[in-house]
């Protein structure tokens, strides 16, 4: 199942996140207890800079437009793509979830394109243009070889992003 970017943003903070997974548990997979609140159904600020952040350092670098829009269903995260104002929906996932975060992108990026041309009209600032298209665009820390011949399938319209994680994934030792 794909995460919400917000699920993986902490990969990316300085400090994580009150509502991160305890340490030595896989983040995003830990449910909420007494001492966790689940999350809110908002990107909080902090993560929208950090999303922000990260995909203006990709190459070529994406502008962030809208974070947890509602789509067909879910929500998504949109970005406008480099030159050519084509929009892109943002998908995170853990290593063993990207291949359903490319389909999940792709369902999006069908859902989204007949209505960028409302988003032109609507905010005309977002700098979108309707018949560049709609893109998806994974972002994991690895990704399978079926998962990387199906976005080659794609071509310009699907993209990989590996990040690896900065951080240990086991808990510093105690002194």
């Amino acid at each position: 199942m794909a995460r919400d970017l917000g699920d993986v943003l902490h990969y990316f903070l300085d400090d994580p996140p009150a509502d991160a997974a305890p340490a030595g548990t896989p983040a995003g997979r830990a449910g909420p207890t007494p001492a966790q609140p689940a999350r809110q159904p908002d990107t909080p600020p902090r993560d929208r800079v950090a999303l922000a952040s990260l995909v203006a350092r990709l190459d070529p670098p994406l502008r962030l437009v809208a974070t947890r829009v509602l789509g067909a269903g879910d929500r998504m995260d949109v970005a406008r793509g480099p030159g050519g104002r084509a929009t892109v929906v943002l998908q995170a996932a853990h290593a063993d979830e990207a291949r359903g975060a490319l389909t999940t992108g792709l369902g999006h990026a069908a859902w989204l394109a007949p209505r960028v041309a409302d988003w032109c009209q609507l905010a005309p600032a977002l700098d979108l243009d309707a018949a560049a298209g709609v893109g998806v665009v994974v972002i994991a820390p690895a990704f399978d070889g079926p998962t990387r011949a199906a976005a080659r399938s794609l071509g310009p319209r699907a993209r990989l992003v590996r990040v690896a994680h900065p951080r240990p994934t086991e808990p510093a030792p105690q002194d």
